[in-house]
């Protein structure tokens, strides 16, 4: 019996010329890479807005502070960071989904994406130390 419409995505439809096939076959191949290695960039990009000392301590009060969050003020005042430098880290900390950010009335406030959290945690987790014995885990 013949194949309906795609059940199978790995093969290409029937009667496809070069060019069509051509496209198929980059289309399926791109989705593939893109749902196996996108999760690594995403972490990869995740640790890289992390790795600065501000953000970092910008990111660390924000989970301190819970799911309320903070205002930006209230951050600003609380690591004596300037305006501008602090709207510069927060918008690298937004970009990379480690932070939200909600408008209330005059107040912006942020709140640390726990959910982007865990996932990053539990990436480095996952693999950790398999075949290892590292004295920190061992007692």
């Amino acid at each position: 019996m013949g194949r309906h419409r795609h059940e199978d995505i790995t093969q290409p439809p029937y009667r496809l010329n070069a060019l069509h096939f051509f496209v198929w076959k980059n289309l399926y191949t791109y989705e593939y890479r893109y749902n196996k290695d996108m999760k690594g960039e995403i972490y990869a990009d995740r640790f890289a807005a992390l790795g600065h000392i501000n953000r970092l301590e910008i990111f660390q009060t924000l989970v301190k502070a819970g799911s309320e969050g903070m205002a930006i003020g209230e951050i600003a005042s609380m690591l004596d960071i300037p305006a501008s430098t602090l709207s510069f880290h927060l918008r690298e900390l937004v970009r990379s989904k480690l932070v939200t950010q909600k408008k209330e009335g005059r107040t912006i406030t942020c709140v640390a994406n726990f959910d982007a959290l865990n996932e990053l945690l539990t990436f480095v987790k996952k693999d950790c130390c398999k075949g290892v014995t590292l004295p920190v885990f061992s007692s």
